[in-house]
């Protein structure tokens, strides 16, 4: 019984982690958004630089990795930015 409590427990917490904003995404919520906007639209541009036509396979790639993270992240991000994100980002390797 007590495995059962312990279980719904950590099920509980892991679902807040997931559910729960990033600071960062509370402080872009917060941001007025003609600000947030431009913040936005460098954000796309170092994507647009930093991770060129394609996935990096090079030192850089954890960068690129982040910087798509972090745009995501914006109400602005919307389709045709998540296409761009989903073309540069890593491949899994197994």
């Amino acid at each position: 019984m007590a495995w059962v409590v312990a279980a719904a427990i950590a099920a509980g917490i892991a679902i807040a982690a997931v559910r729960t904003p990033s600071a960062e995404q509370r402080a872009l919520s917060r941001m007025p958004p003609d600000e947030r906007g431009e913040v936005y639209e460098r954000a796309m541009e170092n994507v647009k630089a930093l991770c060129g036509q394609g996935p990096r396979t090079d030192a850089l790639e954890r960068e690129c990795a982040e910087q798509i993270r972090f745009v995501l992240q914006f109400p602005e991000c919307d389709d045709a930015c998540r296409a761009i994100a989903r073309m540069r980002q890593p491949r899994p390797t197994k």
